[in-house]
Parts: C-alpha cells; structure tokens; sequence
C-alpha cells in the first residue's frame, strides 16, 4: 500500500513523458522538405524544357522556312550538346542545310560596295557555336567551305571579305576578342592564307582596346603578306587606314567612283600610327615598293591606273610625316599614271558639295561641316521654281540638319508648300530622330520631352518604351540625382500608358508586333499583370504576318517613305524588342502558362523558334544534377 502513491504519480505522468519523447517536425526538417519540392519542380520544369528542344530540333528539319531550321537546329546543338548525342548530329545538319537556302544578296547597285549573303550570316551561327563544343568540328565545315568555294573575286564587292573562308575566319575572331584574344589572333592569322579582307582593320581595332603587343603581332603577319604573296592595292587600304585613319577605308568603284566605308567599332585616342612610327614607316616602306614596282598600265586599263593614283594619294600625308625620303620617287610615278586614268564617274553637285569638301578637307568640325552642307541645299531649294522639285529640295535639307537642332529643320520643313503630309511626316520624324538621339546619349529627361511631341504613331510609342525601359531599372546608388527609383518606376509606367494608346491605333505589321514584344519585357517590372496580356497581343499580330524574324532583338528601323536612307539616321535600340526579352520575365514567373501562350503561334518555325528561347531561360537557370547528386538528393527524402 506504501507504493500506491508512486504508482498513482507514475500512471498519470507517462503519457506526459511518452508525449514529449514523440518526435516532432522541427524547422530545420520542414525547410528540407521545402528544398526538397523545390528540386523536384524544378527537375520536372527541367524536363519540359529538354523535351520542348528536343521536340523542336526533330520538326525543324521538316520546316519550309529552311534559314529559322538552321538556327532551330544551331540552338538546340548548342543548349543539349552535354547531355544529348544527337546535338553533334543536329549542328551537322543545320550546316548542311545552308547550302539548300536560296541566296538573298544585296542590290545590283550595293553589290559594287558590299555583296551581303544570308548563307555567310547562318554560317557564323553555325560556326561559333561549333568552335565553342568542338574546333575539331569547326575545322572540318571550314574545309568544307574551302572545297566548295569558287573564284568568284569578279563579283565581290568593294568592302567584301576575300573568300567565304577568310570572312568566316574573320567573324569568328571578332567573337573570340572578348574572352579569348590569343585564340582571336589565331584566327585571324589564318584568314591572311586568302589575303588581307576589309575586316582585318576591324579585328586589328578590337584586338588593340585588349591587348596592344596582339595587334601588333596580326599586323606584322600581315605586313609579311603584303611582302611574300600576292596582293591587291585594296590590301594596302586596310592596314593603311588601321594606321593612319582608323575606321576609315577608301576604295574605288567599277564605275570610277571613290568610297569610303566606316567602320562600327570604338577608335583609339591616339592612331596607331602614332603610337608607333617605326612600325609605320616599316609598313610606308613595303608601300613603297610596291608601288615602284608597278608596271605602267595601257590605256584601257584604267581601273589599275585609278586604284594607284588613290592609293599613292591616301598616303601622301603619310608619307611627307613618317617616310619623306621615299615621297619623291612615288610623286614622279603618279604622274605618269594619271595619264592613263580615266576620269570617270558621276559627277557631285558642285554648288552643294564644294563648300562642305573645303570645309572637311580643312579640318572643320563635324557640327559645322554639317551646318554648311545644309546651308548648300537651302540654296539650291531656294533657287529651284519647279513646285514638285522645290518640296522636295525643302524636305533633304530638313533632313540633312544634325538631329539636336531639329528647329532648324522644323523651320526648312514649313517652306514645304502645298503638301500637308509630307510636312507632317518630316517634322514628327525629326522629332523622333532627336529624341533617340537624346536617348542614346543617356538624356532620358529630354528623350521624353520631345517623344511626347511626336504624334501618336509608331515612333512614338518605340521611344517612349525605349525611355521607359531606362527607367524602369533605374538604380538610386548609381548617380542618377534627377531620377529617384520610385519616380522612375511611376513614370514609366505613365509612358508605358501613352505607347499603348499609340500602339492600338496602328495596323498590324512586323514592326508593331516588336514594339509589342518591347512593351511586354518591360511590363513585368511595372505592371506584371499586364506583361502577359502584351505577349499575346503580340503573338496575335505576328499569327496574322506572312513571315516574322523572332531572333531579331534590335528595335524596327523607321523611316520616311519615299526617302529610304533616313532610317539609317536614327540611333538604334540595339536590343529589349526581341522574344528573348520578353520571354525570360514571363518564363521565370510562370513557365507552363508563358508555355501555353507560345503554343498560340500559328507559324511551326516561329513557334518552335520562341519554344527554344522559353526553353533556354529555364536550361541556363536550373542547371543539370549530377548522379552524385541524384543520390544525396534521394538519401535527403
């Protein structure tokens, strides 16, 4: 009876003891198994991913849009080559398959400066990612383009590379600069096997900004060939203008004519010339005798005479600053070359282009030699009495005005008579043409400002995403005292406001179906209920299109028409208009509806296209899991 009392204790507290020994989830186990779903989605959304590139590169083959199958089948090699065999199988193919494009060049006219080739542009895409998996591969679709090259030198263009070979070798360099200049410099020695091509100088540019002792060494191989092989005078004007007039390159035209082509890359401070007189006196000295070398031409041998005469010309100036002793000889021979040069060739409208060579030729400032140039063409208009002529002389010098003083344009565009809408259409262009200008200056106050004074129209809406795509990432700490983060967020969102009411009014075409796609990957960062909304408003534009470029990221170029050059003067958004913009935020947020919308596309290509773009936002962010992996992943759960 004594022990009653401890029994009685004993009966009521186990449970109590039992209960706590229970055990129960505790936060470190719960955030496992948090993790744990997470990796599993994430393998599933994974999964999809690999599937809609795999499904993809097995339906590109049987697209009839061939040139969208090369790039189909280039990204899905490119995305899978670790984990999928057929990738090799696919980059082969895609390869192939370029020479089953039918060949779009350029115009007859063009042709004389710059042949372009869509075959040349789907081999780089094919190429870059072949050296980037296998350079063994890369090497052998070079012999194949080698082998099946033809001598075709009779219809390359001015400023073409020398062969498909060289231009290839050429392009692959330019990529490589970045992360691997030795490779770069590699490369570009082994185009020099077909000659020195237009793009030399520009990898010569590009290698220079990142390493100086590289460049020098592509130029001295260079230099060797203009002493050991054959040569052209156009071989001359490459390194000749990487020295001297970096970015510039002249050439002389079938037709008699003398162009110039810049070149689109950051130019040094100090010309390379400069920097190193002995190597240019070096170069001035192979010149040299080459020149001296050259057999008197016959009479009709014009060209040759031409090519030498410009040749010796381009170089007088050089010649007199790093190597006078050798001037005198080369003076005396063109003498007796102009002699069998013939003076052909359309001749310039003195009264407007006198003053501005005069002006360039001494030096002036660009603003002031561009001044001068439409000071030439008000004069000409006002001299002009025939009604159509005169407009039109009133509407290229409005539009010959540098894009900041578009007052002064507005003022030439007024003395348009008689022609509401040509009137209309100059002044808001030249608005537009300021206000990118503005923006490519990183002036987004003023961007804005003037984008507000175009009327509704597509260039309004194109700059006013433009602008608000700067402001919507505006960062605080970044020095930027005008804009605030929560200023620029709400402006944004004004001006994403006024280019859809621009948008809405505007027939359905490629260029509102990118400006669309421009909208809608700024959308999810001020409005993401509203950036899903604006993709399929895209892809219902583009379903109603007979063919839409979806690799294509740059803004559209916008012009007048009936003047085809003026889109060319208008800063480019270089990129946020593509589907790759607009698909990795509605990727990220919403893989399987962003998915859904995409299969909404009625073109295969275009469809399989934005599948492998959707696919790849998910393949760069969620990386394949190793076996090792696979097995901690399984001992976890």
């Amino acid at each position: 009876m004594k022990h009653v009392p401890l029994l009685i204790i004993l009966t009521v507290a186990f449970p109590i003891l039992v209960s706590s020994q229970k055990p129960e989830p505790t936060q470190k186990f719960s955030e496992r198994q948090r993790t744990i779903e997470k990796q599993n989605q994430d393998d599933l959304k994974r999964s999809k991913a690999v599937y809609l590139v795999e499904e993809t590169a097995s339906e590109a083959v049987l697209w009839d849009d061939r040139q969208a199958a090369v790039s189909a089948l280039t990204q899905a090699a490119d995305l899978l080559w670790d984990e999928n065999l057929k990738a090799r199988v696919w980059l082969t193919k895609a390869w192939d398959l370029i020479e089953k494009i039918d060949e779009r060049e350029n115009s007859e006219e063009l042709r004389q400066i710059w042949r372009g080739s869509q075959r040349s542009r789907l081999r780089t895409i094919v190429l870059n990612v072949a050296l980037k998996r296998d350079s063994k591969l890369a090497d052998r679709f070079l012999q194949k383009l080698e082998q099946s090259q033809v001598d075709d030198k009779a219809e390359r263009g001015a400023f073409d590379d020398r062969t498909a070979r060289s231009e290839q070798l050429l392009r692959l360099a330019m990529n490589a600069i970045e992360t691997n200049p030795a490779l770069a410099l590699n490369l570009a020695e082994r185009s020099l096997g077909d000659g020195i091509s237009f793009n030399l100088q520009t990898v010569l540019l590009r290698l220079r900004q990142k390493d100086v002792g590289l460049a020098n060494c592509l130029f001295d191989s260079a230099l060797a060939r203009l002493v050991n092989g054959p040569t052209a005078f156009s071989d001359h004007h490459v390194l000749a203008s990487y020295l001297f007039k970096p970015g510039q390159v002249v050439a002389r035209l079938p037709d008699g004519n003398v162009t110039v082509a810049v070149v689109q890359t950051q130019l040094p401070a100090q010309s390379p010339a400069e920097f190193d007189p002995a190597r240019a006196r070096s170069f001035l000295i192979v010149v040299h005798r080459r020149l001296l070398a050259e057999p008197l031409p016959l009479k009709e041998q014009g060209q040759a005479a031409g090519e030498f005469i410009l040749l010796a010309n381009s170089l007088a100036q050089p010649f007199q600053m790093y190597a006078p002793d050798l001037w005198v000889g080369i003076q005396a021979r063109r003498t007796q070359f102009a002699a069998a040069a013939p003076t052909t060739g359309a001749k310039p409208n003195a009264e407007v282009t006198d003053p501005v060579r005069e002006a360039a030729r001494n030096g002036a400032p660009a603003d002031e030699v561009s001044r001068l140039r439409v000071d030439a063409l008000e004069k000409v208009a006002d001299k002009e009495f025939n009604p159509l002529a005169r407009k039109l002389r009133f509407a290229e010098a409005a539009l010959a005005t540098a894009p900041k003083d578009f007052e002064r344009g507005k003022g030439l565009a007024n003395r348009i008579e008689n022609d509401a809408k040509l009137h209309q259409q100059i002044v808001a262009f030249l608005y537009y043409r300021a206000a990118l200008t503005c923006f490519a200056e990183n002036d987004l106050e003023k961007a804005e400002e003037l984008a507000l004074k175009i009327p509704s129209s597509l260039e309004r809406a194109l700059t006013l995403i433009a602008v608000a795509q700067k402001l919507a990432v505006v960062n605080p700490h970044s020095g930027n005292e005008t804009w605030t983060s929560g200023m620029a967020h709400q402006r944004a969102v004004e001006l994403l406001f006024e280019a859809d009411k621009s948008l809405k009014r505007e027939d359905a075409s490629s260029n509102i179906a990118k400006v669309r796609l421009g909208k809608t990957a700024i959308s999810h960062l001020v409005d993401s209920s509203q950036a899903l909304m604006d993709f399929e408003q895209a892809i219902a534009i583009i379903n109603r299109l007979e063919r839409f470029d979806p690799t294509d990221e740059g803004a559209p170029r916008l012009g007048i028409e009936g003047f085809s050059t003026t889109k060319f003067t208008v800063p480019r958004v270089s990129f946020g208009f593509g589907f790759r913009n607009a698909l990795e935020p509605l990727v990220t947020a919403d893989f399987d509806r962003t998915a859904a919308a995409i299969d909404g596309l009625a073109s295969p290509s275009v469809r399989g296209l934005c599948r492998l773009e959707a696919a790849r936002q998910i393949l760069y962010s969620i990386p394949k899991i190793s076996v090792q992996e696979k097995a901690a992943r399984a001992k976890l759960q």
